[in-house]
């Protein structure tokens, strides 16, 4: 082996290496981020191997403040019979109207097709969708995160869908038996 071949092979062995502790760290850094009684979860799914080519890792679907509010959410949802869904796609809620098309369709579908809803509440018999909840943190004084929540709450009202925004569980039951029109138990 020439110097060249030695240089492009201790290379390549850096470059595993890190990406090797780069892997490592971000998956410790998944764990610290794990709701306690989701870690057993973690522990029995098993790690699977990543490459370059897919680089991937499993993630938690609910960050621990949307896992908090949607334990507080489920006796709500359960006691007037709704299914909760979360993190739902905008473009899986509402649709472009049919009678555009081409470019134009997809300057709109475009709009709608990056941006989810925290929490969904739907009928269970057919899903059918309720009400939509969006759980607000800091992250929503943002001028470009109000500029998407302005966005939002427009969709919303033009298809008659009820959005709540929350940025915890207070009131959030009298909220949904306003916007569902039906009464507190």
């Amino acid at each position: 082996m020439n110097d060249t071949t030695i240089m492009y092979l201790m290379i390549a062995g850096i470059i595993i290496i890190c990406v090797y502790y780069s892997a490592k760290k971000e998956k410790q850094s998944q764990k610290e981020a794990t709701p306690p009684d989701e870690k057993e979860q973690d522990k029995e799914a098993g790690e699977a191997e990543t490459s370059e080519e897919y680089p991937y890792i499993k993630s938690l679907l609910l960050t621990k403040k949307e896992w908090a509010f949607y334990k507080a959410l489920k006796p709500i949802a359960t006691k007037y019979h709704l299914h909760i869904l979360s993190k739902v796609r905008l473009a899986d809620l509402v649709q472009v109207k049919n009678d555009y098309k081409g470019r134009k369709y997809f300057k709109y579908f475009s709009k709608i097709s990056s941006k989810h809803i925290d929490f969904v509440l739907a009928n269970p018999a057919n899903l059918a969708i309720k009400c939509a909840i969006e759980l607000d943190d800091n992250s929503h004084n943002e001028i470009n995160r109000q500029q998407r929540d302005y966005f939002i709450d427009k969709v919303c009202e033009t298809v008659k869908l009820p959005l709540i925004h929350c940025t915890s569980i207070e009131g959030v039951e009298d909220q949904i038996c306003e916007k569902l029109k039906i009464y507190k138990k």
